[in-house]
């Protein structure tokens, strides 16, 4: 296994988790993880706030990943 597809994994993962959690913090903070894996995955992360538009993860045409609608 790549450490890309080790980092989508991990994003999925986060995403299943974050789904059954109950508190609306932690959510948001396992969310904020996911986005943090799929910038990992796609060689983009940075240090600035990550955006959430969906629980989605989803392949761009680009070949990278996403969270989006």
């Amino acid at each position: 296994m790549t450490k890309q597809e080790e980092y989508v994994e991990n994003a999925v993962e986060s995403l299943e988790l974050a789904e059954r959690l109950a508190s609306s913090s932690d959510r948001r903070r396992m969310l904020k993880l996911a986005e943090a894996w799929v910038e990992l995955a796609n060689g983009t992360h940075d240090h600035r706030p990550p955006h959430m538009h969906d629980h989605a993860l989803g392949e761009s045409r680009a070949g990278g990943y996403h969270l989006g609608r």
